[in-house]
């Protein structure tokens, strides 16, 4: 059986119930399995990865975008080639409630009570400001120890 993580809270998201950063996975790299209770988006840039949530694995590739459940138990791998990097924004749910309270109860609730665990969307179109401040954000962010705890590499 695999180790399985459960994410500390780091202090932005005891701040502000958010966190956003860059991930990069060098070839081979992988981000264990793990699990927290944000909700978790995952918009990939580059590269070819393998997301598993809740033992169910399916292909990530450019412009896909996944979204996991709190609490579901989830792991990212790089499939093949030279690594990648996806942006990956947490939410807490209940900052979700209390920015939308109404939409929230009609739309979220039942998400974070039912399955699927993950909700994949292959080749969403962001706009090419987002991807671009995405891209900012990881090189403004590339060496900081806690943007870079995930990153593992085999070997």
């Amino acid at each position: 059986m695999s180790e399985v993580l459960v994410e500390r809270e780091n202090q932005e998201m005891k701040d502000c119930r958010c966190e956003f950063f860059i991930q990069h996975l060098t070839p081979a790299g992988t981000v264990p399995l793990h699990t927290h209770p944000a909700v978790e988006f995952l918009h990939f840039l580059d590269g070819s990865f393998t997301v598993e949530v809740e033992g169910v694995a399916f292909s990530a590739a450019p412009g896909d975008l996944v979204l996991i459940r709190s609490g579901a138990l989830h792991a990212v791998r790089v499939a093949e080639g030279e690594g990648g990097h996806y942006g990956v924004l947490k939410l807490h749910p209940l900052l979700l409630f209390s920015w939308f309270p109404r939409q929230a109860r009609r739309f979220v609730l039942p998400f974070l009570r039912h399955r699927p665990a993950a909700v994949h969307f292959p080749a969403v179109a962001l706009p090419e400001e987002a991807v671009r401040a995405f891209r900012a954000l990881g090189e403004e962010k590339a060496g900081d120890p806690l943007f870079s705890t995930a990153v593992q590499s085999a070997g």
